[in-house]
């Protein structure tokens, strides 16, 4: 799958299955660092070590889909806004920019405490 957030998907791999860098490291032939290196952004994993991730993805039951980078969600809100300016006010706009750019979990405790204080306006 093309465009994956691999540092986001590693983190909630070693997260889920209970393991640390150096377990992972030793299932995908690679040093600490370089997992370190993903789970920072720094790097992306290789050929061979992707094939790993997605095998882990399996076992954890994890949706790869989930970890899609938002470039594709920032372009499709860009089309939604482009020609429906006026229903969506600058505010708005800036804050969902804002909101796609950040990593999966910051949006979801993002959302959850919005939805709170809606609830308790």
């Amino acid at each position: 799958m093309k465009d994956l957030n691999w540092g986001l998907l590693t983190d909630d791999l070693l997260e889920i299955l209970l393991i640390n860098q150096t377990e992972l490291s030793e299932r995908c032939k690679v040093t600490q660092q370089s997992v370190s290196n993903w789970t920072t952004g720094v790097r992306s994993p290789g050929v061979y070590a992707r094939h790993v991730l997605r095998e882990l993805a399996v076992e954890a039951k994890i949706k790869l889909e989930d970890y899609k980078n938002k470039r594709s969600a920032k372009k499709a809100l860009e089309k939604v806004v482009h020609g429906n300016e006026n229903l969506i006010s600058e505010e708005v706009l800036l804050f969902a920019r804002r909101l796609a750019l950040l990593p999966k979990k910051q949006c979801e405790k993002i959302i959850d405490m919005a939805e709170f204080l809606l609830e308790h306006k």
